[in-house]
């Protein structure tokens, strides 16, 4: 029994494993067309093992059934590693990054909206051009018009997202969490408290702004304690043969068990917006129409707010084609890309390409909105948290295309003269000390525009890649 409940629970996490291992460049043998049957064999041999053994293999029956609880508990680790973002009390961990005093308050607020937008992962103009052969100037060209500060030099300071805003909010580096933390640390809890509890939002707080944040669907950016945290209502309906809606965490347990075959080709055979297991994919693309719907509605409001919209878009998963229209999908609801995207590089390429002229048609609308609808010229800041990583390697700066995954796009609508103070190479440290300098009196100055390249196992061992972000 145990070695049939290990057997069960962890084929999913196998098949995750060898699903693109490859005998030569014939045989693919990460299929289940071979691994179930395997399987299968496996698990025929221990029935007749332990049909044949005796008691003194109770052991192994224990180590067993130990396993496969591991398996079946992993899903809920992952799921809740995701959501849980409250930083442990076991160390000192600074919850925002040392740096110059605050300018002094003023007596009321009567300042602007002030909106920022993160496009997780949209790429620079040059990076789209030479990468993504898409040309997105006539957006480019619309923001100049507009008024908008194009930094077409900018560079992310860092490559993921929780880094990179954890810094922009913060208005200063993360060298003194890194030290706090160790170079062998994996915990990003203090980022997250540093994204949710920022410099930032508490200087905008005495200034008399309300912080309005949306949910993006991804945890590690769930500013929930806002004075507005705003998420789309409503569920989404399951098909007529299920009685229910399968939750992230519902298909997850079910991808890591022996009925992942059936779902995989369940799914691929499917392919309606009305699969459950699209439910995922559908909840994000309402949290982003949700979101851009309601930030045109925003300038109606009594009183100044500070925007902070993360939507992830066009960073996978990809929802939406170039018209709008909704993709539907044949693999796993995932936010993975570079080298863990879980399709080929020339799909990445394509969806990518894709969804960034939505992006454009989508973000130029809510821009005309904003802007009609302000009786105060508002405070716009557009910008990529990273570059698109069709070309990323984790873990490895030598095949990585720096250029590609710093490479961001960058754009201010900064009301008057303040512009002036903008220059082609500002990165997102410097975009809020320019903000509180020029808008509030404040005297932060700005920063050396650098770049930092870490892995997913050691986050915390910063790479400083000035050159090859900006040549490669």
């Amino acid at each position: 029994m145990s070695g049939a409940f290990l057997a069960f629970f962890s084929y999913g996490h196998i098949y995750g494993l060898v699903k693109n291992a490859a005998i030569g460049d014939l045989l693919v043998v990460g299929r289940h067309r071979y691994l179930l049957p395997a399987f299968g064999l496996l698990l025929a041999a221990w029935v007749v093992w332990v049909w044949r053994g005796s008691g003194e293999r109770r052991g192994m029956h224990a180590f067993f059934l130990i396993a496969g609880l591991a398996s079946l508990l992993m899903p809920v680790v992952s799921l809740s590693a995701y959501a849980l973002g409250s930083p442990s009390g076991e160390r000192a961990i600074p919850t925002a990054v040392p740096g110059d005093a605050s300018p002094a308050r003023p007596g009321s607020a009567a300042g602007p909206d002030i909106y920022y937008i993160v496009l997780d992962g949209y790429g620079r103009q040059d990076v789209l051009r030479d990468l993504y052969e898409y040309d997105n100037s006539a957006f480019l060209d619309y923001l100049r018009e507009t008024g908008f500060y194009v930094a077409d030099e900018s560079l992310s300071n860092y490559m993921t997202t929780v880094f990179s805003l954890a810094s922009s909010l913060n208005l200063d580096y993360l060298d003194g969490v890194a030290e706090a933390m160790g170079p062998d640390s994996t915990d990003v809890r203090p980022l997250i408290e540093m994204v949710k509890h920022s410099r930032l939002r508490q200087m905008l707080a005495e200034r008399g702004y309300q912080m309005v944040a949306f949910d993006s669907g991804w945890g590690q950016t769930r500013v929930d304690d806002a004075e507005q945290y705003l998420t789309p209502g409503g569920t989404v309906q399951a098909p007529p043969y299920l009685s229910w809606s399968l939750n992230e965490f519902e298909i997850l347990l079910l991808r890591s068990t022996m009925i992942r075959p059936w779902l995989d080709r369940s799914q691929a055979q499917s392919q309606t917006v009305d699969d459950p297991f699209e439910a995922p994919f559908n909840r994000q693309r309402d949290r982003i129409l949700y979101a851009v719907d309601t930030m045109a509605e925003i300038p109606a409001w009594e009183g100044s707010y500070f925007v902070f919209a993360h939507l992830v878009i066009p960073h996978p998963p990809f929802l939406f084609g170039p018209n709008g229209e909704v993709v539907l999908h044949a693999e796993e609801y995932t936010f993975q890309d570079g080298s863990a995207f879980p399709g080929t590089q020339e799909e990445y390429l394509q969806r990518y390409r894709d969804q960034v002229i939505y992006v454009d048609r989508l973000v130029r609308l809510l821009i005309e909105q904003i802007l009609a609808r302000s009786d105060q010229s508002p405070i716009i800041i557009l910008q990529g948290d990273h570059g698109p990583r069709a070309f990323s390697v984790w873990g490895d700066t030598v095949r990585t295309n720096m250029r590609e995954a710093f490479g961001i796009l960058n754009a201010y609508l900064f009301p008057g003269a303040a512009a002036d103070s903008l220059y082609p190479s500002v990165s997102p440290v410097n975009s809020f000390r320019i903000l509180i300098d020029e808008f509030f009196g404040g005297e932060l100055g700005v920063l050396p525009d650098r770049s930092y390249f870490a892995t997913h196992e050691e986050p915390y061992r910063f790479v400083d890649m000035p050159q090859r972000a900006g040549t490669d």
